[in-house]
């Protein structure tokens, strides 16, 4: 039987939230989608400002296996009405699915900036991807 994430303090939470992610980051494994599901969960309002870190110094250093993660948990949050800024993310999303490159890190990132997007249930944003994509193309 497990604990409802509901009766941990938020300061608790926002550890355990930060210890699972980070160590799904440190050694380079792509986060489940049972594990982010739980994961949203055990965000608090301090994990926004964690994600943001984390997303910033990823894209920095260009490590779109971790930003991976990033997507998963994102719309993990998002799915279950727990995403804080949600243009900020859901700009990031964009830029991500519509990124440059084949190789195999940068594909399984835009496939999961998609997959994250649905979660908005914003018709106009997956006809605007669609637009960009197209334009990007020519």
């Amino acid at each position: 039987m497990g604990v409802s994430s509901e009766l941990i303090t938020a300061e608790v939470r926002e550890a355990i939230f930060i210890q699972v992610l980070s160590y799904y980051l440190e050694n380079d494994i792509y986060i489940r989608f049972e594990v982010s599901t739980r994961l949203a969960f055990y965000s608090s309002p301090g994990t926004d400002a964690y994600l943001k870190k984390c997303a910033e110094q990823l894209e920095k250093s260009k490590s779109y296996a971790n930003l991976v993660n990033i997507a998963q948990v994102v719309g993990s949050l998002k799915r279950i009405n727990r995403l804080n800024d949600e243009n900020y993310w859901k700009e990031k999303l964009q830029a991500w699915a519509l990124l440059d490159g084949e190789d195999d890190f940068t594909t399984v990132l835009k496939r999961q900036a998609v997959h994250a997007l649905e979660f908005f249930n914003d018709e106009a944003l997956i006809d605007e991807l669609k637009s960009l994509h197209s334009h990007k193309m020519n």
